[in-house]
């Protein structure tokens, strides 16, 4: 048999295009080179290859991505669906309607009926394939998603069983008509949820994998380090991250830096790299900032970017070598289109903590992975379109090494770079967050590389970013200061404080210091790098710290350059390792030991230039009742209230109130008169003793909120800083009407007074 299609309307209206019993399948869509029938490019309304006509003994059948619309007289068809042989189909909503005829060029008699009720041959015809049409669809469609069609011939298959063996059993034919109902939209429901995913993205991958190379450090003895990925630009480029190009530059006397292909088929030596200007300009601005926000516990925490701006480069070798095909990049018209939910995919070399160290050296083989994007932003969070939309989160699961990986669309095209994971830190090592929220660059990145107009552009993004940091802090909560290794110990005493209701740190004792010069020590690198990059060179000594069994201790390290910690003997006899990454010139790792004795460690930097500073601290430890809670709590304030005003001060109790909630509607409430007889900075700590949760609100005569603590907490306060003497009340509340307190208020003076 044959088949005619009509254009009933738009520009190609009354083209007629015939089709030999020869071609079993015919795709349909605005690509001039997959389809066969092709809408003209401006119906937008019809996807690039939207639906596929396919011949199974002696029928077309109409096949479609669950997201793709047919219409078949009027009526939605299904993913897949049998035709009548004269028919009119409308493509896409509101998009061209066809007349597809069936046309018979053989002189054989026609096929007896059937004998079926014509009430059960329509649901036949309407419902979805039988599990062996769906298989021949599937093997004839060139273009279509095989795991999609394995789950809906599985799933098609299963409804003839189930439907046979309940009519034998039941008899009851409505029944049977029900169920293989119910089973339908089942079928429907697997086919959205796989096609939906990118039919065409393993074949992408595929390809890719021939132009993606895993990047390697090689060192003067012959080892090799893997570091990130890079893959095909054009003729002797290779796209990467900036953080990944920029080790080219920083190799040490005998090192080289290796690209090296699928099964080690092809190796180069980078020559040299180039990053985006934007790199540098984000890491400054981020680092003079380092904005500061109040965490759960009540301290100082670093805010984490989402990796680095604009970090993107280029890796050169000599232009002579046969890399491979170059990847495409994605064009504008993709971009505007790229939204949360797309599929996406990469292909690259994740390594980090992985068993078999994540690759074969000497012939790698890359991870592919599909996922979707789940959010298009700024690199502030903020929802952004246009040229400052560049940040691309998605689900793709990945690890150290993946740095720099194409990530693809379902048309192959390079849509962004992978360039940073979420972490969580877990004895001492990263291991990916399972929210599986990770961060791309988009490939339009890149392409500014290659403008004139590169430097005008990043100046106007540099200042934009500027304000939009300095907009962090326009609540109130987000405090414009670098943290420093006070920050670091206060963190760490408020940490240990907080994982027992029955003890509290009323503060640390320095237990070894020592600071030394870098540019004579040279051991293995520490693999403790920012960012998603494998770790920077790292210069450094082992050192060795006597500990006693149950206590608390913090090894911190402050530097120039990057600097790293780890423990590397004893690790047996710890327990409820953190490793605090406060910034790249400040980490700690804070532990207790499980048993008295002596463990080893490794502490350095990256500046070779440069010297660093080891600190190990003690927690002193005492009961947690109100008093010592309090004294802590002030203690914190004093501190960063010394460090704000630049001079030493104390804290210095001036009143104290006991008292309990009165039972009300909705828990329970208090509220206490206080008098702030002279100027200053003052500090309101409440307590409960039994450890419930309380909110503290501090209230002029008029009823006007001055400040508060409403968080979920047992021990709220607030810090105020009056001009003159005043009255105030303090409003105490509760869930829980059982509640006591203690109300302690604190002055600051200088140290001694």
């Amino acid at each position: 048999m044959a088949l005619k299609i009509e254009f009933l309307d738009g520009e190609r209206a009354g083209e007629i295009l015939e089709f030999g019993d020869e071609i079993e399948s015919i795709a349909i869509g605005r690509d001039p080179e997959r389809c066969k029938v092709v809408i003209p490019p401006d119906v937008t309304t019809v996807g690039r290859e939207h639906c596929t006509l396919s011949r199974v003994r002696g029928r077309y059948y109409m096949e479609m991505a669950a997201e793709k619309k047919v219409t078949l007289e009027g009526n939605l068809m299904e993913t897949v669906q049998a035709i009548p042989e004269d028919c009119v189909v409308q493509i896409g909503p509101n998009g061209p309607k066809l007349r597809i005829t069936t046309i018979r060029v053989d002189n054989m008699a026609a096929t007896m009926q059937q004998g079926i009720d014509p009430e059960e041959l329509h649901r036949r015809t309407a419902g979805a394939a039988a599990a062996s049409d769906v298989d021949d669809i599937r093997a004839d469609a060139q273009h279509s998603s095989q795991v999609a069609g394995v789950a809906i011939a599985i799933a098609a298959l299963l409804i003839v069983v189930v439907g046979v063996l309940y009519f034998v059993l039941s008899g009851d034919v409505q029944d049977l008509e029900d169920n293989q109902a119910m089973n339908s939209e089942t079928v429907q429901d697997l086919s959205e949820s796989v096609t939906a995913m990118g039919a065409d993205l393993p074949a992408a991958l595929e390809k890719a994998s021939k132009s993606t190379y895993l990047v390697l450090l090689r060192n003067p003895d012959g080892s090799e380090e893997p570091f990130g990925t890079a893959w095909v630009s054009g003729p002797g480029r290779l796209a990467t991250n900036a953080h990944v190009a920029e080790r080219v530059d920083q190799l040490a006397e005998g090192q080289d830096v290796i690209l090296r292909s699928m099964a080690g088929e092809r190796e180069f030596t980078a020559i040299r790299s180039q990053t985006h200007p934007g790199y540098d300009a984000f890491a400054d601005l981020w680092t003079d900032y380092v904005p500061m926000q109040i965490n759960a516990v009540k301290e100082s925490d670093p805010v984490r970017s989402a990796g680095i701006a604009a970090d993107v480069g280029f890796i050169y070798v000599d232009e002579a070598s046969e890399l491979g095909e170059p990847l495409v990049l994605a064009d504008m018209d993709s971009h505007a289109e790229l939204q949360a939910g797309d599929p996406v995919g990469y292909v690259g070399y994740p390594v980090e903590n992985l068993a078999l160290g994540g690759v074969n050296l000497s012939q790698p083989v890359p991870q592919s992975q599909v996922g979707r994007i789940t959010a298009v932003t700024n690199y502030f969070n903020a929802p952004e379109t246009g040229s400052d939309g560049l940040l691309l989160q998605h689900s793709l699961p990945a690890t150290g090494g993946a740095s720099g990986s194409p990530l693809i669309n379902a048309d192959g095209e390079v849509v962004g770079l992978l360039s940073a994971v979420n972490f969580i830190v877990v004895g001492g090592k990263r291991i990916p967050s399972a929210a599986s929220v990770n961060f791309a660059q988009r490939s339009t990145l890149l392409e500014e590389l290659y403008s004139p107009e590169l430097a005008d552009r990043q100046m106007a993004r540099t200042d934009r970013w500027e304000d939009q940091i300095e907009r962090l802090y326009a609540s109130g909560q987000i405090d414009n200061r670098a943290p420093g290794m006070d920050d670091l110990v206060s963190s760490w005493e408020n940490m240990i404080s907080s994982e027992s209701e029955d003890e509290i740190v009323t503060g640390s004792t320095e237990i070894a210091f020592e600071r030394f010069p870098l540019n004579s020590l040279n051991i293995n690198p520490l693999a403790m790098g920012a960012g998603d990059a494998l770790g920077a060179q790292m210069y450094g000594k082992q050192i060795e710290l006597r500990v006693e069994a149950g206590r608390d201790y913090l090894l911190a390290v402050e530097g120039d350059g990057t600097v790293g910690v780890k423990i590397t003997e004893g690790e047996s006899g710890i327990r409820a390792v953190n490793v605090m990454n406060i910034k790249p010139n400040l980490k700690a790792i804070a532990f207790r030991a499980q048993r008295s004795g002596t463990i080893k460690a490794a502490v350095g930097g990256s500046d070779l230039n440069g010297s660093i500073a080891y600190e190990v601290r003690s927690a002193d430890v005492a009961a947690s009742t109100p008093d010592t809670v309090a004294k802590a709590a002030m203690r914190r304030w004093i501190r960063d209230l010394s460090r704000r005003e630049g001079r030493s001060l104390q804290g210095n109790l001036v009143q104290q109130f006991k008292g309990s909630l009165t039972a009300g509607a909705e828990g329970g409430s208090d509220v206490r008169d206080i008098s702030i007889e002279k100027p200053g900075n003052w500090f309101i700590v409440a307590v409960c003793p039994e450890h419930m949760n309380l909110s503290l609100m501090i209230m002029n005569e008029k009823g006007d909120i001055l400040a508060e603590d409403i968080e979920p907490d047992w021990y709220p306060f607030v810090a105020l800083d009056v001009d003159k003497a005043i009255s105030m009340k303090a409003k105490l509340a509760s869930s829980d009407s059982k509640a006591s307190y203690r109300l302690f208020i604190y002055q600051a003076s200088p140290s001694g007074g």
